[in-house]
């Protein structure tokens, strides 16, 4: 798949890049993209989830276009390793690997707790894997790596 110019890419994918530049983990980048793109969740842990959809769609295909790569890292154990196109894939689909409900974290006091409810059953056990996205030197050689990615048309 050819690599897309600056302007085909979404603002979820201009994040990503602008992230693998130091190469942050999926948890960073969800953190970044919700930063800037809707302050007002920032502070809230718990309301980030709803985010991850989008972000993961958009890693997808800059994985398949060669801009991304995925590195897969045991939290707290040592260095990771480059992953394979095909586990990167599933390991970018996979919400967990991006948030996690933090039943600890109720957020916002004048928040009504119902808000939360549908997520209690699922996982809540911290991450033994991060996933770490570098940009790719074909990133940097079309000039896709720009800085910062919210001020970039």
């Amino acid at each position: 798949m050819p690599a897309p110019s600056w302007n085909d890419l979404t603002p979820e994918q201009r994040c990503i890049l602008y992230e693998g530049i130091t190469g942050s983990s999926l948890v960073d980048i969800l953190n970044s993209w919700v930063a800037v793109s809707h302050p007002e969740d920032g502070p809230y842990w718990n309301r980030k989830g709803g985010y991850v959809g989008p972000l993961a769609e958009a890693a997808c295909s800059l994985i398949r276009s060669g801009l991304i790569e995925v590195w897969e890292e045991p939290a707290g154990v040592g260095e990771g390793g480059l992953m394979l196109a095909g586990p990167a894939l599933e390991a970018v689909r996979d919400h967990e690997n991006w948030w996690r409900f933090d039943p600890d974290d109720t957020g916002d006091p004048e928040e009504a707790a119902t808000r939360h409810e549908a997520l209690a059953g699922t996982a809540t056990d911290p991450m033994t894997t991060m996933y770490i996205v570098i940009t790719s030197d074909q990133a940097r050689d079309r000039g896709l790596v720009r800085l910062p990615f919210w001020d970039n048309p």
